[in-house]
Parts: C-alpha cells; structure tokens; sequence
C-alpha cells in the first residue's frame, strides 16, 4: 500500500508514531509534514491570529507537496491526521490529478467544542474525504451534517516504542518520581481538582505551559507545585512510571470520554487514577487495572487511600500494564483495524494489504475498537 501521510512530524507528536506504526505494518509512506520553522513566518502575531481565526497559514507548503505526490500516480490513500491547514481545493484538485485515491481525515480533537473556531477551514473540507476516523460517539452525527459520506469511530491509542515501563535509577526515580502527577493542559475544572488535592494536603506535581497555568484563580497555591512542561519522550515514560500516581482529566474543551493519557499511562506502568466516564471503565476494570473518581471529594478519598496501600497500587498498575498489552491498544493494533476498513471500502485486495492485514507480532490479539 502506498500513502501519503499528512500530519505534524515532530519526533514525539502523535502522528508521527503513527505514521511509523504504518511503516511498520508494511504501508510504503511518503511523509507531508504541516510543522514550520518560525522563521518563515510573515510575523508570529499573524501567525496566531490566523490560527485562532481557524484559517491557518500553510508555512510547511504541505497543500503543495499533496497536489506533486498526487500528480505522480503512485500512491492509493491520502491520510490526513489532524492537519488543519488543508485547503477544500487542495482535496479536491488532488482527485482529479488522482481519481483512484481514497482520502481519509483522522482526527482527535473535536471541531465542533468549545473551541471550534480553530477548526473552521478543517470543517469546510469534510465533504472531500470519502472517510472520517473520530474519536467521540456524537461527533458522527456533527461530521454527516457537515457533509462526510462515512464516519466511523477510532479509538485512542498509545506508542510502545515511547510509551513503556523504564527502568529507573536512583537519580531518576528521584527526579522524576511524584506522589500525584498530573501532566497537561490547563482547564477550569483540573485547577478545582488540583487546588482542593492541595488543600487538603496531598502532595501535587503539576508539569504543563506555564502561560496558560498561571491565569487560573488558584495559582498562587499550585505554584510550588508546578513545573513548566512540555515534558516529551523517554522523560515522559520516566515521570509517567516514577510516580505512584498519575492523573488523567478528562477535557471539557474537546468532550473528551477518554483521553490519550488514559491508555499512556497504564503503558508506562504508572497507575492510573482518572476522572470517571462509561468508556474508560469499559477499557481498564476499575479497582482492579485502573482507578477512577467522579468529584473531588472522591478524588481526595481515592488519592490518600492508594498512597497509603502500596501493595494494591502496584498491583493494579501492574494488571493496567497487561491490559493494554492484551487487549491491543497500541498504535500498530488500531491503525491495522482502521486500515482493514479502508480496504473494504475502497474494494482494494491484494497481496500486499493482505500481508498488512496479518496477524499482529508475537501472536497478540486485535482489540475490536469501540
């Protein structure tokens, strides 16, 4: 199978695992990266403003690179993975350069939530794909109203490569290691939940941007407890795994039901205490491979308890570990399901997507997605 494939190629960006997942399932891919370097901006100001506005600029030159690959008839999918500085006209300019190629937008935020604007031009393309990979129940309906022929969910997944238990050093348990981690962006109800943690006396490690953090009304108490983020790759593993507890919010922003960290975290070994939703208890059995609140009262309670039973944490991190790895949430699992229907609607069959469509390494069984 020869695709092109869209999205940010940042070492540790999820696309770009996800692009070496599809390498490593056999698929010849020729990488569009929509990332630039600052210096080619016009201004940074514009630069944003036109982001915010959701009409991105195209700095990379990534619609051009889609219309050369297309002319050159080699390749049978375009996949789009988040890219939002795709222009309608590219799409479709690049079907009748190649009128054999199946187009598929995968995505993981939500473009029709609270912070929609930032998607205006990346909905104006949907009628172009012939397939949509989501990752939320009710954005099927939101993208067929926008004008998508074929919806279908996708589930979130993790990279095995980055994502896996570490071992650790002293030195590194000790730089990495928390009681209570949470890695992530600012939202209202995460600061509340964080805040009331530290009132009532538990110890936080809170690593996420700065900027956005220290707007919040309680960043006078969080502030001891912050460390300004990103934190990326093996360090990621590392302070994810250190930790006796790590937290995963889900985002009121994008009406996240899980969230990528909910399957990151139990791949590095942590254990995960989440915030509570009918899908997540349905992937992690909760008290027995993960654990999970729906207050913050609750989240106080279960927080203190499982710092002070040891044994039990463990235990259940080590239960979520063999989950994900049982129950195929890596990248290569999911993306070969995804790939499976592309090839049975498209009528594509040959040797080569049969091969792709083996049975995963090491005899390990597919997980039939959500």
């Amino acid at each position: 199978m020869h695709l092109i494939y869209v999205g940010d190629m940042g070492p540790y960006s999820h696309s770009y695992r996800r692009l070496l997942a599809l390498e490593k399932l056999g698929c010849e891919v020729l990488p569009v990266d929509i990332g630039y370097s600052p210096r080619k901006a016009p201004t940074k100001l514009v630069t944003k403003i036109m982001a915010w506005q959701g009409y991105p600029l195209d700095l990379a030159g990534a619609n051009q690179a889609i219309l050369a690959a297309a002319a050159s008839g080699k390749y049978n999918l375009l996949w789009v993975d988040n890219a939002i500085t795709i222009e309608p006209a590219t799409l479709a300019a690049a079907k009748s350069l190649c009128p054999s190629l199946f187009r598929v937008l995968f995505t993981s935020d939500d473009p029709f939530g609270q912070v929609k604007g930032h998607y205006r031009r990346m909905v104006k393309t949907i009628p172009q794909y012939e397939l949509h990979f989501v990752p939320r129940e009710k954005n099927i309906s939101e993208y067929q109203s926008a004008g998508a022929p074929l919806v279908l969910r996708h589930q979130f997944s993790y990279c095995p490569e980055i994502q896996r238990p570490m071992s650790l050093t002293a030195a590194e348990k000790q730089r990495w290691g928390s009681e209570l981690l949470f890695i992530g962006h600012w939202e209202e109800d995460r600061e509340e939940c964080l805040a009331a943690l530290i009132k009532a006396g538990l110890p936080v490690r809170v690593i996420g941007k700065y900027w956005r953090w220290r707007l919040g009304k309680h960043w006078k108490l969080i502030k001891p407890h912050f460390n300004a983020g990103p934190v990326w790759g093996d360090d990621y593993a590392r302070a994810l795994g250190a930790s006796k507890i790590s937290l995963g919010f889900l985002s009121k922003w994008n009406n996240d039901t899980v969230t990528h960290r909910t399957y990151e975290i139990p791949a590095c070994g942590g254990f995960l205490l989440a915030e509570h939703s009918e899908e997540s208890v349905r992937l992690f059995a909760p008290g027995k491979e993960a654990e999970f609140f729906a207050s913050p009262e609750e989240l106080i309670e279960k927080a203190r308890y499982y710092l002070e039973h040891s044994e039990e944490r463990e235990r259940i991190a080590r239960a979520g570990l063999e989950r994900c790895r049982r129950s195929g949430y890596d990248h290569p699992t999911q993306l070969r399901q995804m790939l499976g229907k592309v090839m049975a609607i498209s009528g594509w069959s040959t040797g080569d997507t049969a091969r792709i469509l083996a049975a995963p390494e090491n005899g390990k069984p597919s997980c039939s997605g959500i």
